[in-house]
């Protein structure tokens, strides 16, 4: 192979890995910015006190006006009240801007 094309190689891996720092490893996100994370870190436990992070949170994605969306909101706080602890259910609304019913 040439120098050239060899150089040209290398170019190519270092822009490459550099695009896939910059837009992929590098892309965090803030817990605040996203409806009901906020609330998975004030969770507390009912008789201490302390702060419980759970093991698993659901996002249920759907609609305060949907039907069949309002019909699973007892069946998932009853799985959120059985698990209490271990996992929190939040809803997301994605006809509101905030993602929130009450937004």
């Amino acid at each position: 192979m040439k120098l050239r094309t060899k150089v040209l190689i290398i170019a190519v891996l270092f822009l490459t890995a550099y695009a896939v720092r910059t837009f992929v490893v590098d892309y965090s996100y803030k817990a605040d910015s996203f409806p009901g994370m906020a609330e998975a870190r004030q969770l507390t436990d009912g008789k201490s006190g302390k702060a419980v992070i759970p093991l698993v949170t659901f996002v249920e994605i759907g609609a305060a006006r949907c039907i069949p969306c309002k019909a699973m909101q007892p069946i998932m706080k009853e799985v959120e009240e059985e698990y209490k602890g271990q996992v929190q259910v939040v809803f997301h609304d994605v006809w509101t801007s905030k993602g929130r019913a009450d937004a």
